[in-house]
């Protein structure tokens, strides 16, 4: 038979493993979620140094035809 002290210290273990997996679980999607936003963010800024590139190179060229 279980005294209600040990009871009550039961209760309290499972609330904070339950609290405990609740975090972990959040922070894990947290985390997931800001890979992708950083992968999405590395992916643009490539698009657009690209796109400035070729800007520039035909910047560049149109500026050679006119000397």
């Amino acid at each position: 038979m279980m005294g209600l002290s040990n009871a009550a210290s039961l209760a309290g273990m499972q609330t904070l493993d339950k609290t405990m997996a609740a975090t972990t679980a959040m922070t894990t999607a947290a985390q997931a979620q800001k890979m992708k936003t950083d992968a999405i963010s590395s992916i643009t800024d490539g698009q657009m140094d690209s796109a400035s590139k070729a800007m520039n190179s035909g910047q560049k060229a149109a500026k050679a035809i006119q000397f």
